[in-house]
Parts: C-alpha cells; structure tokens; sequence
C-alpha cells in the first residue's frame, strides 16, 4: 500500500515476509505536505496540500509522469487554483475528479496520455456557510457513469450524471462532458418522494466503486454512515497487550500498547476491514481470542 504524511513523502509499503507488517520499499518527496491522493492500476494521483495542484506518479516505480493543471480555458482563467481536498479515480482509471476549496467538483480525462479538463461544477451545498461547504469525498458508480458528492462539513450529499455536452457545436469537443446535479440530499432527512428526484430508477440500481464518501443514499433517503472527522474508539487486551481502535471507514486497527521495548511495537497498526461504515464500538470477548464489533450500519 502507499502512504503520504506531513512530512510530505509518498510511501510504498510492502508485506514483510515471515512477520504481521510492512517494509518500505520506495519513497518521493514532495513540495508540501500531502494532502490526498488516490490510486488507479499503474499510476497514483498526489496532492500537495500546501500548493493546491495533483501530481501524477507511476505503481510501483513511484516515478514522475507529469502535473495537471485545473484551469479551464476561457476569457477568466483561475491561474491559481484552491487546495485540493480530494481526488478520486473512475473505475476503470480513464477520469480523475478533484474536489477543491474553491467549491468546484473538477472531472478531468485522458488521450494518449494526456490529462485535460472535461467538466466542472459548483455543488449548491445548503448554509451555514461555517464550516465551509466545499466538496469533499467523492465516489464514482460502478459503471463511471455518476459521481456522489459530500460536504466538507459533512452533511450535505450531491449525485452528479456524466454527460456529453448536447451542443456539438459548442466548441467544447467529444470530450467534454456535463456534470448534471440529479440528486440533492440532507444526512438523515427521509427522501421526499411526492416530488421525487429525476432518474429516481437509475439511482436506485447504482453501486459504488468505493465508499469514501460519509454518506450514502437508499430508498429512505439520505443518511451518514460516517462523519470524516469522528474521534476513535479505543480498547485493550490485556491478555495479549494490543491496543484496538475503531476508524470511521469501517475497519479496526490492532497495534501494540506504547512500550519502552521497539521490538513490542508494531509499526504502522495492522489495520482489518469490518464494517461498511463506522465501527461504533469495540468490546474484547476472551483476551487474546475474540473480539467483537458493532457498526452504525
């Protein structure tokens, strides 16, 4: 797996043979401290959070492939685009979308290898405007054909259909695309289905590629599965001496209790996927055998 810190490296990680842990095998420093980054098949999407632009390096090689810019050309160009916040690859890696502070939802795509703007779009997040509404996590259907959207803040949800522009004459080209808002939600607010939102159908058959999006959307509306900023939840097992945490993506965390002793410390955590959604609580059945697990799901 690869890691990014503040430190402002990108780490590859590789299972240690005959141990429960990883070895690092590659590094890259960046300008600034990483701020997200996302991975397709052969390459890896970075973002500095401290100069707002995504970097783009090869799997596993970690080597340089080139900076894409997210300004779209036109009589106001941004030269300085927002912080990245998120981006996120379609499945089959042929999109990149970025969220950014500026409020913008950016979807960019390939030819030949190279990487230009295809559509962008502002989600009408609802007020209070503290903290800020901007974009955050994102996921694409299955299919690459929607995009889910939350709130930085957490609450507010958007679905956006990729489409081809209707003007094929407007200059934009076969390439571009138009990011259509078919649905608009509020965390744990039932779904209002006398005015029901268009393609309701189509949005009740869409699977997700991947769930980093807190919120999802089902017949009964729209809920939080997770907020992106919960606290953890810790417990013990004395009988072993490990310490469990429950993280906000579903899964639990295992590393040893702090010790003076390197050797007892396991570093980083071995990390198991259990829920979808938040893991609620942690309790330990038999020290050193069983251990339980509740999810808000």
């Amino acid at each position: 797996f690869v890691s990014g810190g503040g430190d402002g490296t990108v780490r590859l990680w590789q299972a240690a043979e005959g141990s429960p842990g990883w070895k690092m095998v590659r590094w890259v420093k960046l300008a600034g401290p990483v701020g997200c980054m996302d991975a397709s098949t052969g390459l890896l999407a970075v973002s500095s959070s401290s100069a707002g632009r995504v970097q783009l390096y090869t799997l596993p090689e970690l080597l340089f492939v080139s900076e894409l810019s997210l300004a779209v050309p036109g009589p106001n160009p941004n030269p300085n685009p927002a912080v990245v916040l998120e981006v996120r690859f379609s499945p089959d890696g042929s999109l990149l979308a970025v969220s950014s502070l500026d409020g913008f939802v950016t979807v960019l795509g390939q030819t030949d290898n190279v990487w230009t703007v295809r559509g962008r779009a502002i989600p009408p997040f609802q007020p209070p405007l503290e903290p800020s509404p901007a974009p955050f996590k994102m996921d694409f259907s299955s299919e690459g054909t929607h995009l889910r959207v939350c709130s930085l803040r957490g609450d507010d949800l958007f679905i956006f259909e990729l489409q081809a522009p209707r003007d094929a004459d407007s200059g934009a080209g076969s390439a571009a695309m138009v990011l259509k808002e078919v649905l608009t939600g509020l965390a744990d607010r039932p779904l209002n289905l006398d005015n029901p939102p268009p393609l309701l159908d189509t949005l009740r058959q869409l699977t997700w590629a991947s769930h980093a999006c807190p919120l999802a959307w089902d017949t009964a509306g729209c809920r939080a599965l997770a907020h992106p900023y919960a606290a953890p939840l810790l417990s013990c097992d004395r009988g072993t001496g490990l310490l469990l945490s429950a993280r906000s993506d579903g899964c639990f965390s295992v590393d040893r209790v702090p010790s003076a002793d390197p050797a007892l410390t396991l570093t980083p955590p071995l990390t198991q996927p259990a829920h979808l959604g938040p893991v609620s609580s942690l309790c330990v059945l038999e020290e050193g055998s069983k251990l339980l697990t509740a999810g808000r799901s």
